[in-house]
């Protein structure tokens, strides 16, 4: 169950959803995530499952995130994510003593958990209502590049160069590296400008075509002033574009809007599984926190996927 504090164990996140939604895999899932070394330890402060709309159905990831404790850093814990680069600076006297939040993500890979990915948060702007356009986390951001990779030359120019690009309507929010998949990349995520993501990608390099994404985007856009928008560094920008289907200047996000989206979804990305039900049925809150949802669009060589994700974020 939930602490008073209002953190939620991985566990009891998993039960809640199966509880309240319907959608495959969910009912093995809840051993899975208990059996994780933290999976029953009320730690984290947000939780997400996610899950393909198209494919094999079954396989649900989990991602759990910690935040700072009045700007003092991570709560004094024991486990296995210790050993993460960024939790080891994120300490009062640290390099990121400024990180509001750490994420992790564990996927499902072979009928196992994948070794997590870390998420450095680098913006308060997805926790609090204020404006975005802050540039001075890119102190932050140097920060976090030096605890994710040995070299970081070959990334920073890219990076400010990124978050030159929002033109002052707009925030880098995390980073992360895809080293323990094996890749030598890392993904950064920003808000953006609803309707002004394909100038935002052309002006980055972005080597996809912009044009027809901003076509694509047009619809499914609609609802928002600002969506979440994904990119690879390689160390230059790659082809990857994650799109998050949710409003990111307040961090808040109603789920009918959602709802209301998916037919656009469905014209970009297969959905094999329409998640308006489950969006509508997970969305609330309770005395601990609130329950929200949002559809990310992914677009890679092979064209369009989709996955749904539902979160939980105590007060």
């Amino acid at each position: 169950m939930a602490e008073a504090s209002g953190r939620r164990s991985g566990a009891d996140f998993a039960r809640l959803a199966a509880r309240l939604v319907s959608w495959p895999g969910l009912a093995p899932w809840v051993d899975q995530v208990a059996a994780l070394p933290c999976g029953e330890a009320p730690l984290w402060d947000s939780l997400f499952l996610e899950s393909p709309l198209a494919g094999a159905p079954g396989r649900v990831d989990f991602l759990a995130g910690l935040a700072s404790i009045d700007g003092g850093g991570p709560p004094d814990l024991d486990g296995p994510w210790r050993a993460s680069p960024a939790l080891a600076a994120w300490r009062p006297d640290g390099a990121l003593a400024a990180c509001p939040l750490v994420w992790f993500e564990w996927d499902r890979s072979s009928g196992r958990w994948a070794e997590p990915l870390c998420w450095i948060g680098l913006s308060s702007a997805p926790l609090a209502e204020r404006g975005l356009g802050d540039t001075s986390n890119l102190t932050l951001a140097r920060a976090a590049l030096g605890a994710l990779v040995a070299d970081t030359a070959p990334y920073g120019d890219t990076i400010e160069r990124c978050v030159e690009a929002l033109q002052g309507d707009g925030e880098l929010l995390h980073m992360g590296s895809l080293a323990p998949r094996g890749l030598s990349r890392l993904r950064l995520s920003f808000a953006v400008r609803a309707h002004a993501v394909a100038g935002w990608l052309s002006r980055i390099g972005w080597p996809g075509e912009t044009r027809a994404v901003g076509r694509s985007l047009f619809e499914v856009e609609q609802p928002y002033t600002h969506v979440g928008v994904q990119v690879e560094l390689t160390p230059g920008v790659g082809s990857y574009l994650g799109v998050e289907c949710q409003e990111y200047r307040t961090g808040e996000h109603a789920a009918a809007e959602a709802a209301d989206q998916i037919a656009a979804i469905a014209a970009l990305a297969p959905v094999a599984r329409d998640p308006t039900d489950a969006l509508r049925a997970w969305a609330g809150e309770d005395e601990s926190g609130t329950r929200h949802g949002y559809v990310k669009l992914v677009r890679e060589p092979g064209g369009w996927s989709a996955k749904l994700y539902l979160g939980f974020t105590r007060r």
